[in-house]
């Protein structure tokens, strides 16, 4: 990936005034089989007041070429990381900025923060360190000190230069969103900004020193892990009372809106949807799950007015999220042999984000060995 030289920011194509005009071609995207329900991404129900707001935000950061932040909070499961996945995708196909996105988790994993970040923005993953200099030069050219702290980001240890401060190592990431923006505005998606502290100072030093630069930033965080970190949730404060960042309440999906979810994306029949709706609670993860469960066990006929009960199952379902998955779990695990169980474990003490090859060499000194359709069975 490169990016023009210099401080000139190119002139994007036009971004249309309202997002509607995006969606409208979209239909058929609805009701596609639920054979595909686990391979496609469905259409967002609802929430349009929050993608109102989102919208607005990226078309305020291009008009004034300056940060802009939206700060997605809720209960889990809601679908703030779908809203902030929304606005870079819609944005992303009409030409109107370029994606950035960070994840974080309650353990910290290689790919996490602001150097993951970069990591993959500028597609280094498993690249050399010559390779990875290559890589560098192209992108900041003669800019000798940039190129080497852009490398101690990106590969920590591997250069000449080695950060001396939280600050430096802030700036180089400031560095590459100065050339990114170059080209048209960034849509910098922070996932589960209640784990990353240091990236949540990195947004606040953004909007401390009013970085000139068209940057919309999308937070998200549950409102429960704040309340459980005083650290982020100090940092989080602060930034809801800046002047430049809105703060919107993602919760349930109201009753129309999740009804549209059950009967006109998931197909449901109006009958089993009243179930759904009524067991789920306006939980749109929650139940697209348990309509994928329901699918995997083939569960589901095509009826007159939508999908069904096939005749003579048993609607004694898991209706909460973590029974749900016990029994997906379990259902893998009673086709497997029985040492396949400890395979898992090994995996899960591994944390969130297992390395294939780590957790075979885990499971080899135990004496096991994961076999494909564990694998297979889980995703």
């Amino acid at each position: 990936m490169q990016f023009t030289v210099g401080s000139a920011i190119a002139r994007p194509p036009p971004l249309p005034n309202d997002w509607r005009v995006l969606e409208r071609h979209r239909d058929g995207e609805l009701r596609a089989g639920l054979n595909l329900l686990g391979l496609r991404t469905l259409p967002l129900v609802g929430r349009e007041d929050v993608r109102d707001e989102l919208w607005a935000a990226l078309r305020r950061c291009r008009a004034h070429g300056r940060v802009e932040v939206v700060a997605l909070h809720g209960p889990r499961g809601m679908g703030k990381s779908r809203l902030a996945h929304w606005l870079g995708q819609r944005a992303h196909e009409v030409g109107s900025a370029i994606l950035m996105r960070a994840t974080h988790g309650p353990v910290t994993l290689p790919g996490d923060g602001l150097g993951g970040m970069a990591v993959r923005f500028l597609r280094c993953e498993d690249l050399a360190a010559a390779q990875l200099r290559m890589r560098i030069a192209a992108l900041v050219g003669d800019q000798v000190e940039e190129g080497e702290a852009l490398l101690e980001l990106l590969a920590p240890g591997t250069g000449d230069v080695r950060f001396g401060s939280v600050e430096e190592r802030h700036f180089a990431v400031e560095q590459l969103l100065w050339r990114a923006t170059t080209e048209r505005p960034v849509v910098l998606r922070l996932d589960d900004v209640h784990y990353g502290t240091d990236t949540l100072r990195f947004v606040r030093r953004l909007l401390d020193r009013e970085l000139a630069r068209p940057v919309v930033i999308v937070l998200t965080a549950t409102d429960e892990a704040l309340a459980e970190r005083v650290d982020a949730a100090a940092i989080w404060e602060e930034l809801l009372a800046h002047r430049r960042v809105r703060a919107v309440r993602v919760g349930r999906l109201d009753p129309l809106h999740h009804a549209e979810l059950a009967e006109r994306v998931l197909g449901l029949a109006p009958e089993l949807a009243r179930v759904v709706d009524r067991e789920t609670r306006g939980d749109p993860q929650f139940t697209v799950q348990l309509v994928k469960d329901w699918v995997e066990q083939d569960l589901l006929v095509p009826g007159p007015l939508g999908f069904q009960f096939r005749q003579g199952a048993s609607l004694d379902v898991a209706w909460d999220p973590a029974a749900l998955w016990g029994r997906r779990v379990e259902r893998v695990l009673r086709q497997l042999p029985e040492e396949q169980g400890h395979v898992l474990e090994v995996a899960a003490v591994l944390g969130r984000g297992v390395d294939r090859q780590i957790w075979e060499a885990a499971c080899a000194e135990l004496g096991l060995a994961p076999v494909q359709a564990l694998v297979d069975g889980l995703l």
